[in-house]
């Protein structure tokens, strides 16, 4: 088996294992949404393993984050997106790159989002995980957390109006939101409230 198809087989097995999981976890009857999970805008069976910890961490800093975990056509890659195109600093950009860490620009970001990637030596999940845990301790904290400006991940469809409504509530109250999504996440309140 090749180099290429073993990197494909283990984000294969990774994604078919968060798939398992987040369905196991919408099926129960106590969600029990994490603070982590309101300011990702996600579950944490969403993410992939290796660069759940970091994001959670990234987050916490000031960098609000987007696609993540395996890249490339066979999933060759690891990266992590960070919006804004001016966050880092070229000190910490050489600490990142003398970790074989590239900083680069997303090209398919509209906005110059941050890339940031490196190619994995081997194929062990727990050491990519401790290189992206690594990468997150050496970026520098920017004074306050952040959150995904995204209303929620994908798995929120399969979640009961209810549910929904209570997640989105939270969110809300806890400010997890940009300022000019304020009257948009008010509206979408009103309009979904299951008890009006």
């Amino acid at each position: 088996m090749s180099f290429e198809q073993q990197k494909e087989d283990l984000r294969d097995k990774i994604h078919k294992e968060l798939r398992e999981a987040l369905q196991k976890r919408l099926d129960s009857p106590d969600l029990n949404v994490t603070e982590d999970e309101l300011r990702l805008g996600a579950f944490m069976e969403e993410l992939e393993p290796q660069v759940r910890d970091a994001l959670v961490v990234l987050n916490k800093k000031g960098y609000q984050t987007h696609s993540s975990g395996f890249y490339g056509e066979s999933g060759e890659l690891q990266a992590i997106d960070i919006e804004g195109k001016d966050l880092i600093d070229q000190e910490t950009i050489q600490k990142l790159n003398d970790m074989n860490v590239r900083v680069g620009i997303n090209e398919w970001s509209p906005d110059g989002s941050l890339k940031l990637e490196f190619k994995p030596e081997n194929q062990d999940i727990q050491e990519i995980k401790e290189k992206w845990d690594k990468i997150a301790e050496v970026l520098p904290d920017r004074g306050s957390p952040t959150f995904s400006s995204s209303m929620w991940g994908g798995a929120m469809e399969e979640l009961d109006e209810k549910m929904r409504f209570d997640i989105m509530k939270r969110r809300y109250e806890l400010g997890f939101y940009n300022p000019d999504q304020k009257e948009e996440y008010e509206k979408w309140l009103k309009d979904n409230n299951p008890d009006k």
